[in-house]
């Protein structure tokens, strides 16, 4: 969890500008194709690059989501590791350390960028730019998200759409590292069980209370 994770969450850093005619289309455009969604599983892979473009963290897992806010994600290589939200509560969970560590939801979304992507608030999204990319993939949408919070930790959000399906996320981070993140074998049929946005704390592992 220590690197991958900590990119997944990591979101946005601070842009102060006004929204633009093109900006206030691409967010129409892209909370559309959100509202479409309603859940999806998927298996992940993921490289993590430095500064000078290096790879330095290779990893994949699964991936579960379903609105509201409720979120399954294992990561399986290339350490264990794990985080769910239930809708109220963000966990981390590293079996290698014995560590789980608990956030508040509310405050996690400016820098969970799958919460992000489950939530259809307004007042959420209001904290957000966001701007087309351009594609070179015929029925491919790609989106960027910037946050205007001061406090987010992470430069941008990049969400590329094929057709209606999540296909990647770029996210590239306040250090200048980037993680890139391909969904495959995704389904958005069937319907994830509950059970996975459950989290209890194991015997004998210690919780990191920040709610």
């Amino acid at each position: 969890m220590r690197l991958l994770s900590r990119s997944v969450l990591l979101l946005t850093l601070p842009v102060c500008f006004f929204a633009s005619a093109d900006g206030v289309a691409a967010k129409k455009s892209l909370m559309a194709k959100l509202q479409n969604i309603h859940h999806f599983s998927a298996n992940f892979s993921q490289q993590v690059f430095d500064n000078d473009n290096k790879i330095i963290q290779q990893g994949s897992g699964t991936i579960v989501v379903s609105k509201p806010n409720k979120v399954h994600w294992q990561t399986l290589e290339p350490e264990e590791s794990l985080i769910v939200s239930d809708g109220t509560t963000l966990w981390l969970y590293d079996p290698f350390i014995e560590q789980a560590s608990a956030f508040s939801l509310a405050k996690s979304v400016v820098n969970t960028p799958i919460l992000l992507l489950t939530n259809e608030s307004a007042e959420v999204w209001n904290k957000y730019q966001v701007n087309y990319q351009d594609s070179n993939s015929q029925n491919q949408d790609v989106y960027e998200i910037q946050s205007i919070d001061e406090q987010s930790q992470v430069k941008s959000l990049v969400v590329s759409f094929q057709g209606e399906k999540i296909e990647s996320l770029l996210i590239h981070d306040a250090t200048g590292q980037k993680s890139e993140i391909t969904l495959t074998d995704n389904n958005y049929q069937a319907v994830p069980s509950s059970e996975l946005f459950n989290f209890s704390v194991p015997e004998g592992v210690y919780l990191d209370d920040q709610r």
